[in-house]
């Protein structure tokens, strides 16, 4: 029985905190995955939210550039126009969407928190808030229509 002293395994105590320190660095890299995953899907979110307010404000653009006649009404809360092909459409918000009411009533964006066009002799201004988790961005635009100058309409 020579060598046979402590060659024996591991104790119990030495197991023990073996798998105290194990868990402790799973539980660590458990929770920067998580921290990662959830900053993943906020931005996700919000870089979605942004770019839908971008193409909104596009596609508005376009309407307004196009447009043979415009009127700012409610106070700056709705945009209605004159198409040059004779479509009459309206930009407002409604339950947090912003809508496109033309041929057809579509909304274009969501998480919409405020919207305000205003108008100077040749230029339409269009203010955008949006609200996703709990953070708030503006887009600002300022459009030039080719055809009229704007009119301002009820306040």
């Amino acid at each position: 029985m020579v060598g046979r002293g402590r060659d024996r395994g591991s104790t119990l105590a030495e197991m023990l905190v073996a798998m105290a320190l194990a868990s402790l660095v799973l539980t660590g890299m458990m929770s920067i995955y998580w921290t990662g995953s959830n900053a993943f899907q906020r931005l996700l979110a919000t870089a979605d939210a942004q770019y839908a307010v971008r193409s909104a404000t596009q596609k508005m653009g376009e309407d307004i550039r196009g447009a043979s006649v415009i009127t700012i009404l409610e106070g700056g809360a709705k945009l209605s126009l004159l198409t040059a092909t004779g479509e009459a459409v309206n930009y407002y918000m409604a339950n947090n969407q912003l809508y496109r009411d033309g041929n057809a009533k579509v909304p274009i964006a969501e998480n919409i928190s405020g919207l305000n066009f205003s108008g100077i002799s040749s230029l339409v201004k269009i203010t955008v808030n949006g609200t996703v988790d709990g953070r708030a961005y503006q887009l600002i635009s300022s459009i030039s229509p080719r055809l009229i100058s704007v009119v301002e309409g009820d306040k």
